[in-house]
């Protein structure tokens, strides 16, 4: 299946690689991230979400359409999103819950790489 998170990277295979920690679990992903920022917004496959979603590094966003407002994703929901995002340095303030969940991502991910569209992107999907 495939989802979105924001990870932490760090040094988990090689002394002075960054990677995100998300590939640990697996190999399809595509990460946006910066130099000098520790954590990244993620898109990954992976048949079994049980040890990512125990991993305090690893944040999976909700499974949802991209074009679903996020107004439509329950509060609570949306208060751990933030919370979230915001403990791991991004900057949360101009988001509206009239966005789009792909406008949510690209916010996110043009934290990291001004201008990206990262939904354009796809990761090889396993089941």
């Amino acid at each position: 299946m495939k989802r979105w998170a924001i990870c932490k990277l760090g040094e988990y295979e090689e002394p002075g690689i960054l990677m995100p920690k998300v590939g640990l679990y697996t190999e399809s992903r595509k990460t946006w991230s910066k130099s000098g920022f520790v954590w990244g917004v993620c898109r990954f496959s992976v048949g079994d979400l049980t040890a990512i979603n125990a991993d305090p590094d690893i944040y999976v966003l909700p499974e949802g359409a991209l074009d679903m407002t996020i107004i439509n994703i329950p509060s609570n929901i949306r208060t751990v999103i933030r919370q979230k995002c915001e403990a791991a340095g991004f900057v949360f303030s101009d988001v509206k819950t009239t966005w789009t969940v792909r406008q949510l991502l690209n916010y996110l991910a043009g934290q990291l790489q001004p201008g990206v569209d990262c939904t354009v992107f796809d990761v090889r999907d396993i089941a």
